[in-house]
């Protein structure tokens, strides 16, 4: 820029000299030069910048008395020549590490550089500029996102990250997704309040959800008193929290009382509390809730699907309210399906009149009671193990997995914990208790049997097709076990105990492999040998074959026994086979792995071997 020097001539930096002009005398006297009038605070900058004023210091004077001043300060007293960018640009990357912790894009560093600049320029503090930077950054959807999840971990953990990591990049995520704040928040709160660190902050709360997962009973002031300074002693020691809790469910399934809840469970004894409400009133109680939504008048329709497939009343009324809001006018899918439990194409729901394509690519059933009765068999079959524990988390992770969820882990997360809350919710709204699948309804069928034909329910069998979806999932019913990535040994045992009529749960496998010395957590099982150890363990007699001979896995499968296969990496359970495709059917065990990419479960052998790491033992059941 071309500037005038104060008292007029040549422009600065103009290599012409200027005309020669001859000095006359007026005749007559001129009116003096008025003073330049001082502008305005806001000119100011401008005024400076036209006299071109340089900083001056005087050569004599040491350099150790130079006063260090701010930007602003230079800009408001005149003392800079040229602006300077260096520290508008310190005070745009102090914003956005105290704000968005992390450094400024290029982008944002421009544009927030050019604003402070400005500010400075018309007079700003160093402080309003701070102040307006922070204020900018921290209104942005960014900004709100990373303040959320700061003032998550101060409320649920008394502390503030020191850095972005983890939840941050989640919770941006969930944000890129579409998610609300109000949507990131109560994911954010039910994730932290759930974590290992709460825990150990917390280690009643902790006890508590222990002792009922495993006792069915709160904890009392013995547990408390015992294992609150042992998680106190091992925390001090360095130990991690999965050592801790796996050390502490250790001592509990140990115990006589877990012992005998197990045995108890596993007989499946009906109540003794007295008569449940008789069918047809337990329908008008749940038709006098369903007024005026999209299940109105469906209550003996549910009711007698949730006793023939003997799915618990308040389960079947919580999943419907979950996952359709009983079909009300926005879940414009499920009504268009007749679909209210939301039911992806599998080839047995064609028994219900289900058919795929539907929109969202959902079955189709022909009504909705159709749609009911699949939903109530699919529970009351896939998910016996987890009714009969009660375990809903282990349901909900299964049902409805992290990785069809937007949210992922964390809409899983509070999925379940509505599961908890709203079974609990409904038993009170329709007078039952939390075993009503076990109890006598007043004047009607006895538990087990269907009122209507009086036949029992499926229990599964030997027969090849029984053999699908044998194996649990690592990715869900698993999700509550610290070492849960170490677990598919275990769970290829859960596998084969089912496919032979002797059904453990994953917790008892895994139970049994660690005191027989046969699996570590975090390291998992030692090799095939300890496999078949641990089926021995669980009255599961088999042997090792290798290499694997596939016409013989065929042939094990026509006899309903599933094969495992042990590899470096893995342990898959092999539960059918396509004679179209050529490949073996792994179910879960295959979508365990990464390179599944959550839809692929039949493999070929050199896809076996590939996944696996190398080469394939067979475990045969003999």
């Amino acid at each position: 820029m071309t500037t005038r020097v104060a008292n007029g001539g040549a422009a600065a930096g103009n290599t012409s000299s200027p005309p020669q002009v001859e000095e006359r005398k007026p005749a007559v006297a001129l009116p003096q030069a008025q003073p330049q009038k001082k502008p305005e605070a806001r000119d100011r900058f401008e005024y400076q910048s036209a006299r071109h004023t340089p900083f001056q210091t005087s050569v004599t004077q040491p350099r150790t008395n130079l006063k260090t001043v701010s930007l602003a300060e230079l800009m408001r007293t005149g003392s800079a020549s040229v602006p300077s960018t260096g520290q508008a640009e310190k005070l745009v990357k102090e914003a956005y590490a105290e704000v968005m912790m992390r450094e400024p894009d290029a982008g944002g560093a421009q544009m927030y550089k050019e604003k402070a600049l400005d500010m400075a320029r018309n007079g700003a503090s160093e402080a309003e500029i701070r102040d307006f930077l922070k204020k900018e950054l921290a209104g942005s959807p960014e900004g709100q996102v990373i303040s959320a999840v700061n003032q998550q971990f101060q409320s649920e953990l008394g502390r503030t990250p020191e850095s972005k990591g983890h939840w941050h990049e989640q919770a941006l995520a969930w944000h890129g997704q579409g998610a609300s704040m109000e949507e990131i928040n109560q994911r954010l709160n039910t994730a932290l309040h759930e974590s290992p660190e709460r825990a150990l902050q917390h280690p009643q709360e902790f006890l508590e959800k222990t002792y009922q997962r495993l006792l069915g009973r709160s904890v009392d002031g013995e547990g408390v008193a015992t294992f609150e300074a042992r998680m106190r002693e091992m925390n001090a020691a360095g130990a991690s929290f999965e050592d801790i809790q796996k050390s502490i469910e250790q001592d509990i399934m140990a115990s006589p009382e877990y012992q005998t809840r197990k045995a108890q469970q596993a007989s499946s004894t009906s109540s003794v509390g007295g008569l449940a409400p008789s069918d047809q009133e337990l329908a008008a109680r749940v038709n006098a809730e369903l007024e005026g939504t999209g299940l109105a008048g469906k209550g003996e329709t549910i009711v007698a699907a949730a006793r023939k497939e003997r799915v618990p009343i308040d389960l079947m009324m919580s999943m419907l309210q979950k996952e359709s809001s009983f079909l009300s006018k926005e879940n414009n899918l499920s009504i268009a399906n007749n679909n209210p439990g939301n039911l992806r194409w599998a080839d047995w729901e064609a028994e219900f009149g289900g058919k795929p394509g539907g929109p969202g690519n959902f079955t189709t059933f022909p009504s909705v009671d159709k749609g009911i009765e699949a939903m109530a068999n699919l529970l009351g079959d896939v998910y016996r193990e987890e009714i009969d524990n009660k375990d809903y988390k282990a349901l909900v992770y299964k049902y409805c997995p992290p990785s069809d969820q937007p949210g992922g882990e964390a809409d899983s997360a509070l999925y379940a914990q509505q599961m908890n809350e709203w079974t609990k919710n409904w038993q009170q709204k329709l007078g039952v208790d939390d075993n009503w699948i076990n109890t006598p309804p007043a004047g009607g069928s006895a538990p087990g049997t269907s009122g209507a034909s009086g036949t029992a329910p499926s229990t599964g069998g030997t027969s090849p097709a029984s053999l699908r979806g044998i194996t649990p999932s690592q990715v869900t019913d698993a999700a509550g076990f610290s070492d849960q990535w170490s677990l598919c040994g275990p769970i290829a045992a859960v596998a084969a105990s089912r496919a032979t009529g002797k059904p453990v749960s994953l917790e008892e496998a895994r139970n049994v492999a660690l005191q027989g010395g046969n699996y570590t957590p975090g390291d998992g099982m030692h090799g095939p040998d300890s496999e078949v150890r641990l089926l021995k363990d669980l009255g599961i007699p088999a042997h090792t074959e290798s290499p694997v001979n596939w016409d013989k896995v065929k042939e094990q499968l026509a006899a309903g026994k599933p094969v495992i296969l042990s590899t470096p990496k893995h342990y898959f359970v092999i539960e059918g086979y396509n004679e179209k495709t050529g490949k073996f059917d792994c179910g879960n065990s295959a979508l365990a792995m990464k390179a599944s990419g959550g839809t692929q479960t039949e493999l070929s052998p050199s896809e076996l071997a590939n996944w696996g790491g190398g080469a394939p033992t067979a475990i045969i059941l003999d």
